[in-house]
């Protein structure tokens, strides 16, 4: 049982800088605006190889796209849903990429990019 006495171990303004660090940090990744404002475009969702060629194009690579993909699926801001129908997975923006999203658009050029 807790003690009313209990001390907390981090602050709510730690834990918030630290929560609007790792925000930015996604947000400063050189693709992860692209891809989330094609996948709000996209209804259906969006194959990796879609993402690929159409999002990252000849300017990344492959294993930029997966790497991308991993930690905005892993944040929350991306659904991965297999599709038994076509065989692959797509890939979806969430309500939280949604809010990413916005928030990046209101702070344009407040964020510096990915070195």
């Amino acid at each position: 049982m807790a003690s009313a006495l209990t001390k907390r171990i981090l602050s709510p303004q730690y834990i918030l800088q630290e929560l609007s660090d790792e925000v930015h940090k996604l947000l400063g990744l050189t693709y992860t605006r692209p891809i989330l404002e094609h996948l709000l475009k996209a209804p259906d969702g969006m194959s990796f190889r879609a993402i690929d060629v159409g999002v990252i194009g000849t300017t990344g690579s492959a294993g930029t796209a997966a790497a991308t993909l991993k930690r905005l699926t892993s944040a929350g801001w991306v659904e991965k849903k297999e599709n038994d129908k076509r065989g692959d997975s797509r890939y979806y923006i969430t309500n939280r990429g949604r809010e990413a999203l916005a928030y990046s658009k209101q702070g344009d050029g407040l964020i510096p990019p990915e070195s």
